[in-house]
């Protein structure tokens, strides 16, 4: 791989600084799908190589999260951004607006105290975005206190995210944000669905899930094969029918054998201009990022654009 080989970067509303076009989730999980130190340091190292510059540090442990990335960077990185959720629930596994009634009351005070610990274990000059939970970005006021943090310099950005508690989507998107967190696959595509054509023109998505939960990268079945235990019997045809129906008819994607069904499922994501980035979990899928880092991706044809719904030119 080129030194010069790199993601590309699109910039958040307002902003004068960018985020790659790929981020990678970070956070350490409870239980034993943790990634050892090891593998997560590995892991930060190898994304940041091929222009990975946005790190997710969704999760129970943003502290420890914070401090693999400083670890695995080893220092200052002024191109790095950091996405750290936020909401005015100290019992939700976030950094929570402590000592303020939720969300009318808050102030940038409590913002800062509720970071500075996370804050204090990133790479310095790290930019950091607050994602807001739907309680904490629900109301004008709340809004009005995220802007004053911006303002003041304790976040450098802040996005509405849809996803609640125990990450599910709750309710509809918030549109009065100009940046939103949400869900968007090959195999959901409701936030562009739903999406306001006047928002559309300004406002920006963080996409999360590409790969639809394992579905169209195979980790899903790899997953439910290795897992399943000696006294379970086999699955349903009926509910294997469900998993792999919407799959198979993607398959007009990877006819021609000129991408991956993890490649299609990344280019569909990042074909739309007001997705800013997208998060991956690891382990990444290191050889469709390093394709598209050399700019070897195969686009989509002017068929396959209308058959998902994307604009074709000339038409």
């Amino acid at each position: 791989m080129s030194p010069t080989d790199r993601l590309a970067r699109r910039a958040l509303p307002g902003a004068s600084w960018e985020v790659s076009e790929v981020a990678l989730r970070i956070a350490l999980p409870n239980g034993p799908a943790a990634p050892t130190p090891r593998s997560l340091a590995d892991e930060i190292r190898y994304a940041h190589r091929v222009g990975v510059t946005t790190f997710d540090l969704g999760g129970h442990r943003p502290g420890e999260s914070a401090a693999a990335l400083d670890g695995a960077l080893e220092g200052a990185n002024p191109e790095i951004v950091v996405l750290l959720p936020l909401d005015a629930d100290p019992g939700r596994a976030t950094c929570s607006l402590r000592g303020a009634p939720p969300p009318e009351g808050g102030t940038v005070a409590a913002v800062t105290a509720s970071i500075a610990p996370v804050r204090q274990r990133l790479p310095s000059r790290a930019k950091l975005v607050g994602l807001a939970g739907p309680t904490l970005a629900g109301t004008p006021r709340a809004r009005e206190l995220l802007n004053a943090a911006v303002a003041d310099g304790v976040l450098d950005a802040w996005a509405a995210d849809l996803e609640g508690p125990g990450g599910s989507p709750s309710g509809s998107p918030n549109w009065a944000a100009a940046t939103i967190v949400a869900p968007f696959s090959l195999l959901d595509r409701r936030i562009a669905e739903e999406m306001p054509a006047s928002w559309a023109e300004t406002g920006r998505v963080i996409a999360r899930d590409p790969f639809a939960r394992g579905r169209l990268d195979g980790r899903r079945l790899g997953a439910s094969l290795s897992d399943r235990r000696p006294d379970v019997g086999p699955t349903a045809f009926r509910t294997l029918q469900g998993e792999l129906a919407p799959i198979l008819d993607l398959a007009y994607l990877t006819s021609d054998r000129r991408r991956s069904l993890p490649e299609a499922a990344l280019e569909y994501v990042l074909a739309f201009p007001w997705v800013v980035t997208t998060v991956l979990d690891p382990p990444i899928p290191r050889g469709v990022l390093e394709r598209r880092s050399r700019g070897d991706g195969s686009p989509f044809s002017a068929t396959e654009r209308r058959r998902l719904g994307l604009p074709v030119a000339g038409s």
